[in-house]
């Protein structure tokens, strides 16, 4: 027996394995970069199969369950599956920002008075802006505990907060580029 199921981008194959198990091959051309994660869908649920992983030109996702799992989460039989973003690479891709926020370009003049400030925020790359009406304004960084932190120089004034289902740095700042406290 083998079953395949279309997915955006992708398909998904379901196959008869030795020893009466099932072997599912899902494989994926997203269109965005990220995390992504497989899953089975049955008449009584739904069952995570775990990170699809890249191999050549795509996402590649390959488990061999037993039938008995199958019933117990309600996935026997298969009936569809697919996969789903889980973390985005993308964040400060144009569009693709948190509402209210832009992604920063590196042409900004936020800190008019402060080079070292104006230079770390060109360097970061990942920046989102969100100007006030009365011209204060605030930046965000996706916040990753292993790459570098993006304003050092303003470590004391960062307040973690989630933006689009992502932990982000936050900074708030008065207009003309002065710190205000969280």
């Amino acid at each position: 027996m083998e079953q395949r199921f279309s997915l955006e981008g992708g398909q998904m194959v379901c196959r008869d394995a030795q020893g009466g198990g099932v072997e599912v091959i899902l494989e994926l051309r997203p269109r965005e970069r990220g995390l992504y994660r497989g899953y089975l869908a049955g008449p009584g649920g739904r069952m995570d199969l775990g990170a699809l992983l890249p191999e050549r030109d795509s996402l590649r996702l390959r488990r061999t369950l037993s039938q008995r799992r199958l019933r117990e989460q309600g996935c026997w039989p298969i009936l569809g599956g697919g996969a789903s973003l889980v973390h985005s690479f993308q964040t400060g891709r144009p569009g693709g920002a948190p509402q209210g926020w832009t992604p920063l370009t590196g042409e900004e003049n936020l800190f008019p008075r402060d080079p070292l400030l104006a230079r770390a925020v060109k360097e970061s790359h990942r920046g989102l802006l969100r100007r006030q009406p009365e011209g204060d304004f605030r930046l965000a960084f996706p916040w990753d505990p292993a790459s570098p932190f993006p304003l050092v120089p303003l470590f004391c004034f960062a307040r973690v907060e989630t933006l689009g289902g992502r932990p982000h740095l936050t900074f708030r700042f008065r207009s003309g580029g002065t710190p205000a406290m969280p």
